[in-house]
């Protein structure tokens, strides 16, 4: 028994076909809008990090850039007081081994021989004082392994959200491709299904 459609229910019938493209194609286009706000956020995060990186390390060039201004300062010191010291007469040098190892002058006396006599604590005291420059030495070589390896950290970082950031856009991309083939698709069937209505409907 075929099933006869007056004007009323083809009409029903179209708009509800119409209700539901425009659902769908509502859904469509929020998901690549939301595709689209993920990969603008994912950007805007690798930028900000591009930023702070890039005044990370503008402030680490500028303490390297001070220290190497620093080291050459006492550099050119130490080699200054290098030939003042070996100019300097025998009481004078005795008094400046005993600044330079922080004990009394009177424990560094100038014999009548031309040599000195130490007491055991100047002898100790010279003895610490040479027994802390490797340990400084060895500070600062560490301080500047952990300069290096803090900004070696800042660039993966850099480098981890860039990855991200191009993998989020190729995301975008294909989603958006899917959309724009969904929405050709369904305003194709909105065609048809207009078409056949306008064919139905006398």
């Amino acid at each position: 028994m075929a099933i006869q459609l007056d004007r009323k229910h083809l009409l029903a019938y179209g708009l509800a076909i119409l209700l539901s493209l425009g659902l769908v194609y509502s859904i469509e286009s929020r998901v690549a809008d939301r595709a689209e706000a993920k990969a603008s956020a994912a950007e805007a995060r690798a930028e900000l990090i591009q930023q702070q990186n890039t005044q990370f390390q503008a402030s680490v060039q500028k303490q390297l850039d001070a220290l190497t201004a620093a080291n050459v300062s006492l550099q050119s010191a130490l080699i200054s007081q290098k030939k003042i010291d070996a100019q300097l007469p025998p009481a004078q040098l005795g008094n400046r081994l005993a600044d330079l190892s922080g004990v009394k002058q009177t424990e560094v006396a100038l014999q009548p021989t031309g040599n000195f006599e130490l007491t055991s604590n100047a002898v100790l005291q010279a003895a610490l004082k040479l027994e802390e420059v490797p340990v400084l030495t060895t500070e600062l070589a560490n301080e500047t392994k952990a300069l290096d390896l803090e900004k070696q950290a800042h660039l993966s970082d850099l480098s981890a959200d860039n990855a991200a950031l191009v993998s989020c856009k190729a995301d975008l991309t294909a989603t958006k491709a899917k959309a724009r083939r969904s929405k050709l698709k369904w305003f194709g069937a909105g065609v048809v299904v207009g078409f056949i209505g306008r064919t139905l409907i006398p």
